[in-house]
C-alpha cells in the first residue's frame, strides 16, 4: 500500500486509454471472481460509444494514471429509462486501502446526479457498496447472480420492477472476438521477454497482441498455447503477420512442473502455434521461436582444468534436463513446419537476461550480484533491450533467410583460439584486463572481484552478421558505461524488473 499522496479525479481523456488498460488490468490480477476481462469490458464500451462517464484516479506527484471508473447505460425490462451501471472500477494494488476507489465513486455518483439519471446499479460487494447508498432491491434482478450482490441506488423515482441487463461488452467471451488490428502475436506476454516485446513494440510501429496464462498489463488475451481454439480464434480474428513465439516452461519450472506439463506447454503448445499460422502462410512474415542457450546442455560445462567451450551454432545441443529436451524438440518441430508450410522460421537461442540472482550458490557467495552480471556479459548474458532489438531484426530478415538458428548473447570480446581458450579456463582476470585496461580501476572502485574461471564463451557474431543485430550493452560498453558513472545495464530491464514464476517461492528465480 502507498502512503497517502495527493489524488485527482478527472474525466478521461484522448490517450489514457492504454494507461486505463493496464491499471485495470493490474487490479483485477489476483481477483478471486474476475475473468480477467474488464479492460477489454471498458474498451468494447468505448468503441460502442456506450461510456459516458469514464472517470480516472491520477496521483498528481507522479502524474500516472492510478485508478478507475466506469459508467454505462444498462437496460431495464419494463422500459424505465436513464438507468446506469457502475464498474469496472480499479486502483492499482499498492494505491488500493487510501481511499482513492471512494473518491472514484463518489464523484461518479455525483456526475450521474448532475445529469439527472434515474438511477445506478452495481454488481459486487454488498459491505462495501453500501457504504454509498445501494442496496439490494428484490424487484429488480438481474439473471444468474446471487441477489445480495446486485444492488440499486435510485434518486428520483421508486426503484422499477425488472430485469437487468448491461451493454454486451460485458459478456467478456473466452476469446475475445471483436476484430482488432493487431498485427504482431507475443506468447508469454507477462514474462520478462514477453513484457519487454510488448512495452518496446509499439513504440517501433507494431501493435502487438499479447497472450499469456497469467493476466498482467502486458496481457491482451489471457490463454494457453495449448488451447488449439483460442490460438485459432487470435489469427481468424487478427491480422497476424508475426509470431515472436516466447512462451515456456523452463528451468525454474523444473522442480515444480512434470515432464507432461513440460511437452505439453513446450512441444505441443509450439506446434499449435505453427499449425495455426501456416493456414495464413500467405499472411505470415515471420515465426520467431525463442529457444535457449541452456539447450547445449552438457557441451556448456568443459571439466575443470580443460579450456573454455566456444559455443557458436554448430555446436550440437547435448540436453541435461526436460527443459533442453523439449527446447530443442520444439527447434526440431519449427524446422519441420518450415519444410512444410513455407512460413519463415528463425529460432533464436538467447542466452540468460533475467534480473533475478543466480541460481547457483557457489557463484552467489562467489561476488555480488550485479559484479557477476556484469561480468556474464562478457560470454553468457545478454540485456533485454537487446533481445528485442534482436527479434526486430529476425521479424525483419525471416522472410529473406526462411529459416535459421542464432545465438543472441552479448558479443564476446575474446579470440577464438587454444590460447585464449585455456587462460579463460584459468584466469580469466589476464584476458578481460588485457583488453580492457579500465577493468581493475572500477572494480577497485567497487570492491569488485574476477571470476576464477570463464567454462564457456557464447558467439554471436552470426546473429550480427545475418540478421544486423547491433547490440548496445556489450561488455566493452558495459564497462565504459561504468567508467561514466552511469547506470551499467537499459532502463528497459530496469522497467521489466523481476517476475517470479510460482505463486510460492521455490529458490532465488522465484522470489516474489
Amino acid at each position: 500500500m502507498m502512503s497517502a499522496r495527493p489524488i485527482c479525479i478527472r474525466p478521461e481523456t484522448n490517450g489514457d486509454a492504454p494507461a486505463i488498460e493496464e491499471v485495470t488490468a493490474a487490479a483485477f490480477m489476483n481477483a478471486e471472481h474476475s475473468n480477467h476481462k474488464e479492460q477489454f469490458i471498458i474498451r468494447g464500451l468505448r468503441e460502442a460509444n456506450q461510456l459516458p462517464i469514464s472517470l480516472v484516479a491520477e496521483d498528481e506527484i507522479a502524474h500516472t494514471i492510478v485508478g478507475h471508473v466506469a459508467v454505462s447505460p444498462v437496460h431495464i425490462s419494463n422500459g424505465s429509462e436513464n438507468w446506469y451501471g457502475l464498474g469496472p472500477i480499479s486502483v492499482l494494488p499498492q494505491y488500493q486501502g487510501n481511499g482513492i476507489g471512494s473518491l472514484l465513486m463518489e464523484r461518479a455518483l455525483a456526475d450521474l446526479q448532475a445529469c439527472h439519471a434515474a438511477g445506478c446499479v452495481v454488481l459486487g460487494n454488498p459491505t462495501y457498496y453500501t457504504r454509498f447508498g445501494f442496496k439490494a432491491d428484490p424487484s429488480l434482478q438481474m439473471r444468474g447472480v446471487p441477489p445480495e450482490y446486485f444492488m440499486a441506488l435510485t434518486w428520483h423515482k421508486q426503484t422499477p420492477t425488472g430485469t437487468v441487463s448491461y451493454h454486451k461488452a460485458f459478456e467478456a467471451p473466452a476469446y475475445f472476438k471483436t476484430s482488432s488490428s493487431y498485427n504482431i502475436l507475443v506468447t508469454g506476454s507477462a514474462g520478462h521477454l514477453g513484457t519487454a516485446l510488448m512495452l518496446t513494440l509499439p513504440g517501433l510501429g507494431f501493435r502487438p497482441l499479447g497472450i499469456d496464462i497469467l493476466p498482467s498489463p502486458t496481457t491482451t488475451h489471457v490463454g494457453s498455447i495449448s488451447d488449439r481454439a483460442f490460438i485459432a480464434s487470435i489469427f481468424d480474428t487478427n491480422p497476424i503477420k508475426h509470431i515472436l513465439h516466447a512462451a515456456t516452461l523452463h528451468k525454474p519450472h523444473v522442480c515444480s512442473h512434470s515432464k507432461e506439463q513440460f511437452i505439453s506447454t513446450n512441444i505441443v503448445g509450439t506446434l499449435i502455434l505453427l499449425e495455426e499460422s501456416s493456414r495464413f502462410k500467405e499472411q505470415i512474415e515471420s515465426f520467431i521461436f525463442f529457444s535457449t542457450t541452456s539447450a547445449f546442455g552438457m557441451a556448456l560445462s568443459p571439466k575443470p582444468g580443460n579450456p573454455a567451450a566456444w559455443i557458436d551454432e554448430s555446436v550440437l545441443p547435448e540436453p541435461k534436463n526436460i527443459y533442453g529436451v523439449t527446447k530443442v524438440a520444439a527447434e526440431d518441430m519449427c524446422a519441420l513446419m518450415q519444410k512444410q508450410s513455407g512460413i519463415p522460421v528463425l529460432v533464436l537461442r538467447t542466452s540468460r537476461f533475467f534480473p533475478e540472482e543466480d541460481d547457483d550458490e557457489d557463484r552467489r557467495a562467489a561476488m555480488s550480484d550485479e559484479n557477476l552480471k556484469v561480468l556474464e556479459l562478457a560470454y553468457r548474458r545478454c540485456d533485454i533491450e537487446d533481445i528485442v532489438s534482436a527479434s526486430v531484426c529476425a521479424m525483419k530478415k525471416a522472410k529473406a533467410i526462411r529459416w535459421g538458428k542464432y545465438i543472441i548473447s552479448a558479443p564476446p570480446p575474446f579470440n577464438n583460439n587454444a590460447h585464449t581458450l585455456d587462460v579463460l579456463n584459468r584466469n580469466p582476470a589476464e584476458v578481460v584486463t588485457k583488453i580492457f585496461p579500465d577493468v581493475d580501476v572500477v572494480f577497485k572502485e567497487k570492491g569488485w572481484k574476477h571470476l576464477a574461471r570463464i567454462d564457456r564463451v557464447y558467439d554471436s557474431s552470426k546473429a550480427v552478421k545475418e540478421l544486423g543485430w547491433n547490440p548496445k550493452y556489450t561488455f566493452g560498453r558495459t564497462v565504459d558505461r561504468l567508467v561514466r558513472g552511469e547506470q551499467w545495464k537499459s532502463d528497459l530491464t530496469v522497467k521489466v524488473g523481476t517476475k517470479g514464476y510460482h505463486t510460492v517461492s521455490t529458490g532465488v528465480y522465484t522470489k516474489r
